[in-house]
């Protein structure tokens, strides 16, 4: 469907009569969404002259489909039981711009399973640093008890030892 599409099957009137001043209406809403859309981001609520079959504001949304990758839409905003309303703000992309667009995505669809792996493999360290330094306290606990009872057994050495020297 071509920008300012609504629904399945509707498109924007051309010629005289009721039918122009559609269109021009329709161009005067292009104006206002083009200025609405630089301040707005997807999922935010777009306060425009149009509403959805429900009555409410329409939702800025971005289609992620092969079909239509890349293209922004205004939808119903209500989350439960959404209308068909679509109101398409892009041009469907041909050629280049839709490859690249689908490489894009793909390449953002490969990066979040990188983070999401390396993220994984962070933790899986984190916990693995902790136990080693868990278990380093654990050996340097060890280290002083043995230090202890080698002193002790050097001063028991030391006493027997100038016994014997005593005794001779």
């Amino acid at each position: 469907m071509a920008r300012g599409s609504m629904g399945a099957g509707s498109r924007r009137g051309r010629g005289r009569g009721t039918a122009g001043r559609e269109e021009s209406a329709l161009n005067g809403l292009e104006v206002e969404l083009d200025q609405l859309l630089e301040e707005h981001r997807e999922g935010m609520v777009v306060r425009t002259g149009l509403r959805c079959r429900h009555g409410l504001y329409p939702v800025l949304a971005c289609s992620w489909s092969d079909t239509d990758v890349g293209r922004r839409f205004l939808a119903c905003s209500q989350v439960e039981e959404p209308c068909d309303f679509k109101y398409w703000i892009d041009q469907k992309f041909d050629g280049r711009a839709k490859r690249v667009i689908e490489e894009l995505v793909f390449m953002n669809q490969s990066l979040t399973e990188l983070y999401v792996h390396s993220a994984r493999q962070w933790d899986e360290l984190f916990v693995s640093r902790q136990k080693a330094r868990e278990t380093i306290c654990e050996l340097s606990e060890t280290i002083r008890e043995q230090r202890s009872c080698i002193v002790i057994l050097l001063c028991f050495t030391a006493v027997i030892a100038g016994g014997l020297w005593l005794v001779l």
